[in-house]
């Protein structure tokens, strides 16, 4: 018989999950050592799963950095407006506001490779018992779209 995976409100991860709060993860030996703010950030992330392996410590770093890089950009950012005009007349998006847009977009895949946020197309949503929706399925036919503007079949995954 094939033993069933832990649900994530059990008990058992429960208190697996308090014990990695309490335990607490130090930073990876050779990296900087992080700011009060940092390690606030730090044991919010460390805190949200029950183990970490090595890697994940060094990038969960590197996130964190990045985070206080994001805040300093931030500031400086609102400083600045948005778009500015060049010398040949053209309108242009600050350099700032380019530099915060990168900066977000790599937290955000940063948190995709260690597993802590999905990208937008693995989200899942709660109707439809979590199954994806995808154009052209199984399920397509069975169910006009109520709004009746355009066209279109869904095929929800498995």
């Amino acid at each position: 018989m094939e033993k069933r995976s832990d649900r994530s409100d059990s008990l058992e991860s429960e208190v697996a999950a308090t014990q990695s709060r309490e335990r607490g993860y130090q930073v990876p030996y050779g990296l900087k050592a992080l700011t009060k703010r940092e390690k606030t950030a730090w044991n919010q992330y460390t805190g949200c799963r029950t183990s970490w392996s090595e890697p994940e410590l060094r990038t969960l770093h590197r996130i964190v950095k990045t985070e206080t890089k994001l805040e300093k950009l931030l500031v400086e950012a609102n400083k600045a407006p948005y778009t500015y005009e060049k010398a040949g007349g053209s309108i242009a998006e600050h350099p700032i506001h380019v530099a915060v847009r990168s900066t977000e977009k790599l937290i955000h895949s940063q948190l995709r490779v260690i597993g802590l946020n999905t990208s937008p197309e693995r989200a899942v949503g709660t109707s439809r018992n979590g199954k994806l929706a995808v154009p052209g399925g199984e399920d397509a036919g069975e169910k006009p779209s109520s709004k009746k503007t355009r066209g279109g079949n869904l095929k929800l995954l498995a």
